[in-house]
């Protein structure tokens, strides 16, 4: 995760701001009128590898419990794999399918 994402995480969603401690020792989300969210992800390598030898990290980490501790429930992700390899009229492909999902979701 990039450090400005992670540094934006760190002062956004805050205890007691994103998220309260019940006594039961649960998370109780803050940010229930945000029903759903899109992970656009950008990979070096193939997305098989990320995916499965480095199990997931994006999902795991920012959709399975960033995004969940806050009470966000439908998350989708957008991969876009071998970032160095793209090509100007690939990497135009994929920005129009960020426009799709952004238009289709919101």
């Amino acid at each position: 995760m990039p450090a400005i994402l992670k540094g934006f995480f760190d002062k956004v969603f805050l205890p007691k701001r994103a998220y309260i401690y019940k006594k039961s020792g649960m998370l109780k989300p803050l940010f229930p009128q945000i029903k759903q969210a899109v992970i656009f992800n950008t990979l070096g390598g193939p997305k098989i590898y990320h995916n499965f030898m480095l199990f997931f990290p994006v999902k795991k980490v920012v959709a399975d419990t960033t995004l969940k501790i806050i009470g966000v429930k439908k998350v989708k992700i957008v991969q876009f794999d071998r970032m160095k390899k793209s090509t100007d009229e690939l990497r135009a492909k994929w920005l129009d399918q960020v426009e799709k999902n952004v238009t289709n979701q919101y």
